[in-house]
């Protein structure tokens, strides 16, 4: 693993059973809670990987093409219960990115939620 990779300090957890790598930042996740509440997650951790896999701290480590600020936004979003209910969606820009992501990987309840504050606006 190349040396210039960053951990995240918001979403790294010690007991995390999946690392996913966004651009240059490492972030340290629960395989659970992201098949559990995306389909997109789900399915793609459900397909057997080859035994050369890319490990880092005993962890299996998953790329994604997204920013990694994006990403950090979104795992905080699934991984934190109170997230979107304990801190307010600042601003247009993102809501949208966490509308994005959601879309993207499927997660249904975080884009309800998106729509929700749209329709109020």
């Amino acid at each position: 693993m190349a040396e210039s990779l960053v951990r995240s300090p918001d979403v790294w957890f010690d007991d995390g059973t999946i690392i996913l790598q966004a651009e240059h930042t490492l972030f340290r996740a629960y395989r659970g809670v992201l098949a559990a509440q995306s389909s997109i997650f789900r399915d793609t951790l459900s397909i057997p990987q080859p035994e050369e896999q890319e490990t880092f701290d005993g962890c299996t480590v998953v790329k994604v093409h997204d920013t990694a600020q994006d990403f950090q936004l979104f795992l905080s979003a699934t991984h934190n219960a109170g997230y979107l209910t304990t801190r307010p969606v600042a601003g247009i820009e993102m809501l949208c990115r966490l509308l994005r992501l959601a879309t993207k990987y499927d997660v249904e309840h975080i884009c309800m939620r998106m729509f929700s504050i749209l329709t109020t606006i």
